[in-house]
């Protein structure tokens, strides 16, 4: 697949602060005209064995320059502090693989840039905002 030059990225958008340039096209994001690039994404080759890390337990790499994660049955992906390489599984519903590049794949970019993720939901009362933390599988 092969990696491509930002130049050559066909959607740009304006998410979690940053503006990314991204070969692949992600409906949830708001679209933004922006030359300005902190993130990209591009499809390419991912050199990760998930049988090797599911033989330790878990569905993720760190490397002193990046972390490799697996999904089952979604795709493998590279992330650094601000580029994101795709490598979907054959047939990955497309759906699915957005959610989870906006779900898991971008807190862990975040988290790379330094920014604390939280999951959790939120709701304001009367101009006062109550959050409500969440637990990974609940």
């Amino acid at each position: 697949m092969g990696n491509v030059n930002s130049n050559e990225l066909d959607f740009k958008y304006n998410a979690f602060g940053l503006n990314i340039h991204s070969l692949i096209q992600i409906l949830e994001l708001r679209i933004s005209e922006s030359e300005k690039l902190d993130i990209t994404i591009n499809l390419g080759d991912v050199n990760i064995f998930p049988e090797d890390i599911l033989k330790g337990g878990a569905n993720y790499k760190i490397t002193g320059s990046a972390i490799y994660i697996f999904g089952d049955h979604i795709g493998k992906f590279r992330i650094t502090k601000d580029s994101i390489i795709v490598d979907p599984a054959n047939d990955v519903n497309k759906i699915i693989l957005r959610n989870f590049l906006l779900g898991t794949v971008f807190a862990t970019l975040l988290r790379l840039r330094g920014l604390f993720i939280l999951h959790a939901s939120s709701i304001n009362i009367n101009g006062s905002t109550i959050t409500f933390p969440g637990f990974r599988g609940y």
